[in-house]
């Protein structure tokens, strides 16, 4: 069983035109725990998932996850995104356009292994597939394909997709890299309503069986309180020009 570990963020980001987002929080992220982060469009939600990524440099302070500094502008430390242990749906679900959706699958499973971290963040430079991986991987690769009920489209382009059934692709996509953090933005975005209830118990019942915390961005607060340990509520403040958030407790873990 994995320790619990610590999660210390203390940033600061300007944002030109928008109030500047203040995050301050200290997060135990122990087993199969679940953070909701919801608040109105703007408030620096997705900022927030991509500092912690390693997507957005912030202008000042740290993120310390257990013993391992991600970022700390003081000291000039800002870990790479390959270097964070993480695992990140994207809002805009950022599939090869180039490649059928096994291609991306095999991909992100080929990515997944310790010497070839670095190639899948080489998006752009010609990037040599094997199109080869483990049995093991292969059989995870379809079972996920098949949670995800995209196994019937593994042969299609991106382009073929409608956008819930390109979501659901990087949902598979995500869950086949092994992490200690996973970063969902917004999940549950272009999926039918009636799908919703459906998807949700996917994700958490592969949550639950990794183990693995999980920070989970919403703008509806509904979607995620039900099965969220804590939430986190970003509010703007007029007053002081900024952004920020309060976070309280929903259920034990």
């Amino acid at each position: 069983m994995n320790p619990s570990k610590s999660l210390d963020v203390d940033l600061l980001l300007r944002r030109p035109g928008s109030p500047r987002l203040e995050i301050r929080c200290s997060i135990t992220l122990g087993q199969k725990y679940l953070l909701g982060v919801c608040g109105a469009s703007g408030s620096g939600k997705t900022s927030f998932l991509r500092m912690l990524a390693g997507l957005l440099s912030p202008d000042d302070g740290s993120i310390v996850m257990g013993n391992s500094v991600w970022f700390d502008r003081q000291k000039g430390i800002e870990a790479p995104t390959e270097q964070r242990d993480i695992s990140y749906l994207p809002q805009n679900v950022c599939l090869f356009p180039h490649m059928t959706i096994r291609e991306n699958l095999v991909f992100a499973a080929e990515s997944a292994r310790p010497e070839k971290t670095r190639l899948a963040f080489s998006l752009f430079s010609g990037i040599k597939r094997t199109g080869k991986i483990s049995k093991e991987r292969d059989q995870e690769l379809t079972r996920l394909s098949t949670l995800f009920g995209i196994e019937d489209l593994m042969n299609k382009k991106v382009g073929e997709l409608s956008g819930g059934q390109a979501r659901k692709a990087a949902l598979a996509r995500m869950f086949l890299k092994p992490c200690s953090l996973y970063l969902l933005d917004e999940p549950l975005t272009a999926i039918d309503p009636a799908a919703r209830r459906v998807l949700t118990s996917v994700i958490m019942n592969l949550l639950d069986e990794t183990g693995t915390p999980a920070i989970w961005v919403t703008h509806s607060p509904d979607e995620v309180a039900c099965v969220a340990n804590e939430m986190a509520e970003f509010s703007t403040s007029e007053a002081e020009d900024k952004t920020g958030w309060w976070q309280k407790p929903l259920r034990n873990q």
